[in-house]
């Protein structure tokens, strides 16, 4: 029997502040250059979006088991939720590739979730397809092994799965950048996270995330990933997002939760639109797309005005979208989530 749902708000606090990085990334580096990203140690903070996307997936794989989901709701949940907006933006993408009379090919990556107006951060809509397969084979292992077993399989998987994309001379970015090895630690570590409570049986955890936090440092002065992501091309366009980085997004996602924790309820109960957006960071990410596309299509040049104007729209149209469709569902008794 399936237990009464909990709700961490906290989860929706780092969601928003992820999505809100990640449209604030996509215009920083719209015009070209990643320069600003190292200007502004990015990879501190705003730049650590995805990743912290991966952790609160491992979040909420945990907080739903705990609810006495089965492994096969958990999935077919997931994967609802996705389908309906994602079936969505394909007709939205083909209407606005045929009114900016957009020709380009489309190939077989559209079948895999590669979004039919090529946009910033396409990649992410595969990698979420593979997270949810994973999460079968994790449920399995988290309820039969230990967290340091656990974690030492996500490591061993994350560095063989870099091994072979060497070995091979992985040409296909996209397959690269959507790859699930890269951030495997990270649901480990999410589904855990409740587990912390820092003591003396955890210290191994605390040296690997003060090791993770030098790594970023040396990686923020370098501009250079760490062996072996640094030998081949595609491995170092992305940077930090590899497992030895990972416990640094843990020790980012704990100062999140306890600077939401710190803030008076007060505040809280006057800023349930933050929350909101962190509900609809599925939705605003497919808008960005879409906009970021048209405004590359058009040469907008980014200026702090322009920027601006698309931040407010895309955050206001990916939250009416989510609001919309989910008012529609419950019209039809379909749960939302």
């Amino acid at each position: 029997m399936q237990k009464e749902r909990k709700y961490y708000p906290a989860i929706d606090f780092i969601k928003a502040f992820a999505i809100i990085s990640v449209v604030i990334l996509h215009l920083m580096v719209f015009n070209g250059s990643k320069e600003p990203l190292f200007e502004m140690f990015t990879a501190f903070h705003i730049w650590q979006a995805v990743p912290l996307f991966m952790f609160v997936i491992g979040m909420t794989l945990r907080l739903s088991l705990d609810n006495g989901a089965t492994v096969l709701g958990i999935f077919s949940n997931r994967m609802v939720r996705f389908l309906i907006p994602l079936l969505i933006a394909y007709v939205v993408a083909f209407i606005i590739r045929y009114i900016m009379g957009y020709h380009n090919s489309i190939d077989w990556h559209v079948f895999i979730g590669l979004i039919p107006t090529p946009g910033m951060g396409t990649y992410f809509i595969t990698l979420y397809f593979e997270t949810i397969v994973v999460l079968i084979v994790l449920s399995y292992l988290v309820k039969h092994y230990t967290f340091f077993f656990v974690l030492s399989i996500a490591v061993l998987f994350s560095i063989i799965g870099e091994l072979i994309a060497f070995n091979i001379d992985i040409k296909d970015m996209y397959l690269y950048s959507s790859s699930i090895h890269r951030y495997i630690v990270l649901l480990v570590l999410g589904y855990y996270f409740f587990d912390f409570k820092y003591e003396k049986k955890y210290f191994l955890l605390i040296a690997l995330m003060l090791l993770s936090t030098l790594l970023l440092i040396v990686f923020q002065s370098t501009r250079e990933p760490i062996w072996p992501y640094s030998l081949y091309k595609s491995a170092a366009l992305w940077q930090f997002q590899h497992f030895p980085y990972a416990f640094y997004t843990l020790l980012l996602a704990s100062i999140l939760i306890y600077m939401y924790n710190k803030i008076p309820k007060n505040i809280q109960n006057k800023c349930h639109f933050i929350l909101y957006i962190g509900k609809a960071s599925l939705h605003i990410f497919l808008v960005q797309i879409f906009v970021f596309f048209i405004a590359k299509q058009m040469q907008v040049f980014m200026r702090a005005d322009i920027g601006f104007l698309i931040f407010t729209v895309v955050l206001f149209i990916g939250c009416l979208w989510l609001y919309i469709e989910q008012s529609i569902l419950k019209r039809v008794h379909i749960d939302a989530g």
